[in-house]
């Protein structure tokens, strides 16, 4: 399913996209929007609304904190991710699971020179992009430090330029992770997109 480049609404839920439907209590909301940073709190009370939070929640219930996952005020149970690249915004919420979701803008880089300082085996935006978006939605839900969850990312896609599968799980310190992603090719007004949802059982 191809987002379109409309603005303000909920562009795609969980059950529509590749990754839909594979656990239950999982919520994503992906849209395109002028500002991402100010529409977050929207898109992230439908990520609680279509994980089954209901639709009830307020706005000024979202609480953000620099550098800090956003989160449910008043409420343990609920764990919140949010990604934005460019105009492109991505919202995820789970219940008593630990979740982490990171959406890439494509655009031009240096990928040889980032392989090389990340130590990867990538080379090209195909193989670039799931392993750095796994990487920070490993990071984002807690999976480990930074480094090491980029080192997870490119253990789990050894096969070089070659596509990545659409869903893998692996174990981080005996830990399994479930993986998904969704790759948007590139509309003749926009940037393709890759998404990476991740989530464990044990928040």
């Amino acid at each position: 399913m191809i987002v379109q480049p409309t603005h303000n609404r909920f562009e795609s839920r969980f059950e529509d996209l590749p990754f839909g439907g594979c656990a239950p209590g999982i919520g994503v909301a992906l849209a395109s929007t002028p500002d991402p940073s100010a529409a977050a709190p929207q898109y992230l009370r439908q990520a609680l609304a279509d994980a089954g939070a209901g639709s009830a929640i307020r706005r000024e219930e979202i609480v953000r904190e620099r550098n800090c996952a956003p989160r449910l005020a008043g409420s343990a149970d609920w764990h919140l991710s949010l990604s934005h690249s460019g105009t492109e915004i991505a919202a995820a919420a789970a219940r008593n699971l630990a979740i982490g979701i990171d959406l890439e803008r494509h655009r031009p880089r240096d990928f040889a020179r980032l392989d090389r300082l990340l130590g990867w085996t990538a080379s090209s935006p195909m193989a670039f992009y799931p392993r750095w978006t796994l990487a920070e939605a490993l990071y984002k839900a807690g999976a480990g430090p930074s480094l090491g969850c980029f080192a997870a990312a490119d253990r789990a896609l050894r096969d070089g330029d070659e596509a990545p599968p659409q869903s893998l799980e692996l174990r981080i310190e005996q830990r399994l992770w479930h993986v998904r992603w969704w790759h948007e090719p590139a509309p003749a007004d926009r940037f393709a997109t890759t998404t990476c949802l991740v989530w464990s059982d044990a928040p």
